[in-house]
This record gives structure tokens, C-alpha cells and sequence, in this order.
């Protein structure tokens, strides 16, 4: 077992003679059994689909390798590579390297967006850089999505990962992936603007809350 998460168990082994990766949603015993499994079978049968539509649109992600439904697991492609947050934590990564990562990730962002792909949970965490390029794991919380509000809180995300762990360089790196959303996205300045909308949104949430909080 690599990993025990809220949502499923990852487990790495080999598939045939295939170094592989097996993502197994796991029972919630709160839940109605029959309505649980139905949620982790159209969670399953959604990630394999986000996977499958990434690589057709020129993203790197993991390839699909085989999918149960009935015991709700994936069977993915193993990328033998390091955490793009582990790789700019540890500065394994140059600062040139660094932001052309980073511009790579707002590249195949951009693809997603473009086509009707929300990532879900775009952080450092869940991109692994192999081979000095960016692969995009972990589609789990994802959807397809034509929404601005959808691509502007994927943004949002992604940001704050940078602002809140590699925040020594958050500027450069943002600045990085904004370019290379912008380079690849015709829409883009739509997007950025919700982006700001969001986090307005945001600042305002906090403001009454410290506000109350004072009172």
C-alpha cells in the first residue's frame, strides 16, 4: 500500500509484468450500501473517462490499464517520478526548471478547460514531474465542465497550493503557469477574471467572519 485516503486505498504491484498502480474506492459505512456503491462505481467509471479524455487531448496523464466497476477499483499506469511539490520543496528542480514545469502544467490545463475537463484537485501534490515534464494524477474529484466557475475555482486552487507551500517563489511560478494558460487557451482572460471574482468572493467571506469574530 502507497497511500490510505477518505476515498480509496492505492496499492502499487505489477499489472501482467507492467509496474502499475491500483486505485480501490472504499465502502462508506455511513452510507446506504446500495447508494455507496453506486457512488464509487460512477466515481470509478467518471476518473477512467477524465484519464482517457486527458491523454486524447495532448495531456500527460497516466494511462487507464483496466477498470472494475463491480469492485470499484482502477488499474493505472505507474509513473516512476517525483511529486512536483517533493521536487520544488527539496529545489531538485532549478528555478528555470521550475517555472517550465509549472508553464507546462498551465498548458495541459488549459487543454482540460478547453475541452470540457476539470482536474478536480490541481495542486503540487498531484502532478509528478518525469523525464523534466509534468504528468497530471489523480483525476478523482473530477468532472466534465463548461463553466467559467469551474475553471476559475480549478485556478483558485491550484494558486494557493503555490501561495501556501512554495510561497519563496509563488510569484514567478504563478506567473509561469498563467502564461502558459494564456498561450494555449483563446478564452483565457475570461477565466482570469472569475479567477479574481472567486477570490473577492472569498476575501469577503473572511472579512465578515473576523468581523463577527471581533464583536
Amino acid at each position: 500500500m502507497l497511500a490510505k485516503g477518505a476515498e480509496a486505498y492505492i496499492y502499487y504491484g505489477l499489472w501482467v509484468t507492467r509496474p502499475a498502480i491500483m486505485k480501490l474506492r472504499i465502502p462508506k459505512k455511513w452510507r446506504c450500501p446500495e447508494l455507496d456503491l453506486r457512488l464509487r462505481q460512477l466515481r470509478t467509471k467518471l476518473e477512467a473517462k477524465l484519464l482517457s479524455s486527458a491523454k486524447r487531448v495532448g495531456v500527460y496523464a497516466p494511462t487507464v490499464l483496466y477498470v472494475s466497476l463491480k469492485k470499484t477499483y482502477l488499474i493505472i499506469e505507474f509513473i516512476n517520478g517525483l511529486l512536483l511539490r517533493e521536487a520544488l520543496i527539496s529545489k531538485v528542480l532549478s528555478k528555470v526548471e521550475a517555472k517550465e514545469v509549472v508553464r507546462k502544467v498551465g498548458i495541459f490545463t488549459a487543454r482540460l478547460h478547453k475541452n470540457g475537463l476539470i482536474h478536480g484537485d490541481l495542486t503540487t501534490s498531484n502532478v509528478i514531474v518525469y523525464k523534466g515534464k509534468p504528468v497530471l494524477i489523480d483525476f478523482g474529484l473530477g468532472d466534465f465542465s463548461t463553466t467559467l466557475e469551474d475553471k476559475g475555482t480549478e485556478l483558485v486552487v491550484f494558486e494557493k497550493s503555490l501561495m501556501s507551500i512554495h510561497y519563496d517563489m509563488y510569484e514567478e511560478l504563478w506567473n509561469a503557469f498563467i502564461e502558459g494558460y494564456s498561450l494555449e487557451y483563446a478564452d483565457a482572460d475570461a477565466v482570469l477574471k472569475r479567477v479574481k471574482e472567486i477570490k473577492m468572493r472569498g476575501r469577503y467571506v473572511e472579512e465578515r467572519r473576523i468581523k463577527r469574530f471581533r464583536r
